[in-house]
């Protein structure tokens, strides 16, 4: 019976909400918030598509393994994609995904 309550609560995008309020530090969760409040004060819908966007890229980062990269170069990646795009997790997964693909085709 829970298997087929998670099947389903993964097939409606039920569990990544859950998730993101349980596992994202509240700091984070907040800054995300505030920034699609500021930049669409007025419009709900973009506020709710920014927040679910930085939210999935906030964990793309977060998680971000290639064993094809030496772990010393991929962590110079990272650091650089955040500093150059503080709170901007969808910019920070970008820039990360095309810097490891840059360096694998050169190497």
């Amino acid at each position: 019976m829970k298997a087929l309550i998670l099947a389903i609560a993964l097939s409606f995008s039920i569990l990544p909400a859950i998730s993101a309020s349980v596992f994202m530090p509240k700091n984070i969760e907040q800054g995300i918030k505030t920034t699609a409040k500021l930049k669409w004060p007025n419009d709900f819908q973009m506020q709710k598509y920014v927040i679910d966007l930085q939210t999935e890229a906030y964990y793309e980062v977060r998680y971000y393994k290639n064993k094809k990269v030496p772990t010393k170069i991929l962590k110079s990646i990272i650091d650089r994609a955040r500093i150059k795009w503080p709170g901007d997790y969808q910019m920070q997964s970008y820039v990360i995904k095309n810097q490891v693909s840059a360096y694998l085709a050169i190497n």
